[in-house]
């Protein structure tokens, strides 16, 4: 299943326990700071300023469906 805007940062973790470090560069640290753990994926990456379309290509580019 493909990473969507609509997953919770928590349910990623869970999924792709890589992902947080993978998130970081992106400003979206997660766990480290307090950051809500159950907000979207796609809030976040508003939240940050972040192009959604690229930096989704990228999440999923990284963390395919079958990974």
């Amino acid at each position: 299943m493909a990473i969507k805007e609509t997953d919770t940062i928590e349910d990623l973790l869970d999924r792709y326990p890589d992902i947080g470090t993978f998130l970081r560069q992106y400003g979206i640290v997660c766990v480290l700071c307090g950051e809500p753990v159950w907000d979207t994926l796609g809030n976040m990456i508003r939240q940050k300023g972040l192009d959604p379309d690229r930096t989704m290509a990228e999440i999923n580019e990284k963390f395919p469906p079958d990974s």
